[in-house]
């Protein structure tokens, strides 16, 4: 369980029609960024750096008939919830991923580097019905969702062999007896109950070095170390060596 990625994502209604630019775009933005936020602290509370969060931000869009012009008004305020007729045979919504992870920030100068949805909307419904409508059909944001994953390894990254030819180590000192948390544990074939420190995973570093008897966790799994082992500790892993 401790090598599983770990998935969350988070979610919320939009139903605004979609445009490239403009503020009904930055107001799309905003609320991946809030979502995204979310996502990633969440991430952050289970162990994960940002070097390991991969996230995933989509909008869930269809295509509807545009309403009827009002004559008492010219244009259609954007970032209101959008009313119309569905067009016939368009009611299915397609969930569009952005393929970029990070976000260019705005200098100030001009609209953002956006993600063309737009374009990517219409790639997914050609594929997928043989025939892209008029420009003339709204398309409408339904959702907005934002996934991340937390990746327990990296598919590049150093070797165990390497780390271990090239830390050194060096005794982690353990805390005094009334600061530290203990346990009796039991190991049958060498010292029967012993009185065995219990430490958190996360207060070692890569490079230190823990002579056996004793209890490592964190949140997903525990490790016993035998009181004939000691342990090192790697920038990703530990390494137990029995003696």
């Amino acid at each position: 369980m401790a090598l599983a990625d770990r998935v969350v994502e988070a979610q919320t209604p939009s139903a605004v029609v979609y445009q490239p630019s403009g503020p009904a775009r930055r107001a799309l933005e905003d609320q991946l960024a809030r979502l995204q936020a979310q996502v990633v602290d969440s991430l952050h509370k289970q162990g994960f750096e940002d070097r390991r969060i991969v996230v995933e931000r989509f909008l869930n869009m269809r295509s509807v008939s545009p309403p009827p012009p009002s004559p008492s008004r010219a244009a259609l305020d954007l970032l209101a919830p959008f009313v119309a007729y569905r067009y016939d045979g368009t009611d299915t919504a397609l969930m569009v991923l952005d393929p970029s992870s990070a976000r260019p920030p705005n200098s100030g100068q001009g609209e953002p580097d956006y993600f063309d949805y737009l374009a990517a909307f219409k790639a997914a419904y050609r594929q997928q019905f043989g025939f892209i409508l008029a420009p003339s059909v709204a398309v409408v944001c339904d959702d907005v969702r934002v996934r991340g994953s937390g990746k327990s390894s990296e598919a590049e990254g150093e070797s165990v062999a390497a780390q271990l030819a090239r830390i050194r180590f060096a005794p982690f000192a353990l805390p005094p007896a009334d600061e530290g948390g203990f346990a009796m544990v039991f190991f049958e074939q060498t010292m029967g109950r012993v009185r065995t420190p219990v430490l958190a995973l996360e207060k070692f570093r890569p490079g230190d070095i823990l002579d056996g008897p004793a209890v490592l966790l964190d949140q997903t799994q525990t490790v016993v170390v035998d009181p004939d082992a000691s342990v090192r500790f790697l920038d990703a892993h530990v390494v137990i060596d029995l003696h």
